[in-house]
């Protein structure tokens, strides 16, 4: 070997003893019982021709752990804390509902302890009524919609207003909800302001048993405008909800005459009236 292939051969072992001392360095930093040759004893190898194969490292442990387990299990993130006893602790598992069990649970539920509480039910609030007719199906509308459709029909807000208060009255926004006993003329009144006698049959002779909000509401306004006409004319002529409202169970309705002076004056002084 001359003296420049020499040099660039010293050069290149320098290189790899530092590259080796910098692994070594690192190796220490986690504790590795791996040991490095000197240079000088890389030097004399190197001399004689020969490199020494790197020693196997210990175990670190019974369990046969070697060099590169030692290292990999030193690089991997900082193990879990331990409890008081030694273990490591473990993250615990969100417990399995009893689904439809007994209070003893199973192996994967609740194992003896006494069932989880059941979510509480919210229970909706019922519209404001002052009366419930009894009697026949019940299948309530949705008051906004029936005021809505009165409004989209021509009706004036206020008067709209006062029908919503007799429908109330009447039959509590039930649909198709029928007498429990017959009336005064010994018929049975059935819809939204229960009609009776010579209004119920028209009524039945067009739309059958279909008590749905629209032909009820489409009905109504047939009905104002033919064979109650005189009584509509009044109602329109109100100038406020108490007062359609009055005029309405007056005029139109016609109950018997207590309920009607009773009605008629809760709806003049507001206490009777609905509202959305």
């Amino acid at each position: 070997m001359n003296d420049v292939g020499k040099g660039a051969y010293l050069r290149n072992l320098e290189k790899a003893r530092e590259a080796i001392q910098a692994r070594e360095a690192r190796l220490d930093s986690v504790g590795s019982k791996f040991k490095v040759e000197s240079a000088e004893e890389q030097a004399a190898d190197a001399a004689q021709g020969l490199m020494r194969p790197r020693a196997r490292p210990e175990p670190e442990s019974d369990s046969g752990e070697g060099f590169g387990m030692g290292l990999m299990r030193s690089l991997r993130p900082q193990a879990r804390p331990e409890d008081s006893s030694g273990g490591s602790i473990r993250p615990q598992a969100r417990p399995e509902g009893n689904s439809g069990g007994s209070p003893e649970g199973n192996s994967e539920g609740n194992s003896g302890g006494s069932p989880e509480a059941a979510p509480e039910k919210r229970v909706r609030p019922r519209s404001r009524t002052r009366s419930e007719p009894q009697g026949g199906r019940s299948v309530s509308a949705d008051q906004t919609a029936i005021y809505d459709g009165l409004i989209k029909r021509g009706m004036k807000p206020h008067i709209a207003q006062g029908f919503m208060s007799n429908f109330r009255d009447e039959s509590a926004f039930k649909l198709d909800i029928t007498e429990a006993e017959a009336n005064v003329h010994g018929t049975f009144g059935k819809g939204l302001y229960q009609r009776t006698g010579s209004r119920r049959e028209a009524y039945e002779s067009k739309y059958g048993n279909d008590w749905s909000l629209d032909n009820q509401l489409d009905a109504l306004m047939v009905e104002l405008a033919t064979n109650e006409k005189s009584a509509w004319n009044k109602i329109k002529n109100t100038k406020t909800a108490g007062e359609a409202g009055a005029s309405i169970v007056t005029n139109f309705l016609r109950p018997a005459a207590k309920h009607r002076k009773a009605r008629a004056a809760s709806y003049r002084d507001g206490s009777g009236l609905w509202s959305l």
